[in-house]
């Protein structure tokens, strides 16, 4: 049953990847940029190589959800992104918020309730889009866009300091 369970993981990953990959070919025969949607730019770094890597790959992932929304792919398509994106981000706030503690960060508490916040926002936005609520899908990713750069520019930035003077093991 698990080899079952894993063989399936792995299909439906592989289906996503191959989604991916169409967009990506769809894009450029169109002419259209995979980064129109956020870019990174040097004022959103933490300073700290790790997390500024997870933030570039949580860009990337909203840039694919943009990309999918943009051309009509499916709405199964559309909630894998969102589902991938999210999780993501739950994982990075988890290796932030490990640096955070590891490092005695003084508004650990307060950036953690940021997190949660996002958490919760998100999930109840994924439980209006099963509605097949398009604009809504618009909603998500102009939620996502303004917190990921209010979120790192005026709350991520803060830890920067903290971090960067501390040895992590």
């Amino acid at each position: 049953m698990a080899f079952r369970e894993t063989g399936n993981k792995f299909l439906n990953q592989g289906a996503v990847h191959a989604q991916r990959m169409i967009i990506i070919v769809e894009q450029a025969l169109t002419g259209g940029n995979l980064m129109s949607f956020l870019e990174w730019d040097p004022k959103y770094s933490v300073n700290v190589p790790q997390l500024d890597k997870e933030h570039q790959t949580l860009l990337v992932m909203v840039n694919e959800l943009h990309s999918a929304m943009k051309i009509g792919k499916g709405k199964e398509i559309t909630e894998k992104l969102i589902n991938q994106c999210v999780n993501y981000a739950q994982q990075h706030f988890q290796n932030e918020e490990k640096f955070m503690l590891q490092c005695k960060y003084a508004d650990f508490d307060e950036h953690k309730k940021q997190h949660q916040l996002f958490v919760e926002r998100v999930t109840e936005l994924k439980k209006e889009l099963t509605k097949n609520n398009f604009v809504l899908s618009s909603s998500m990713l102009q939620f996502l866009k303004s917190w990921f750069i209010n979120h790192v520019v005026m709350v991520d930035k803060k830890y920067s300091v903290t971090i960067n003077g501390c040895k992590i093991s």
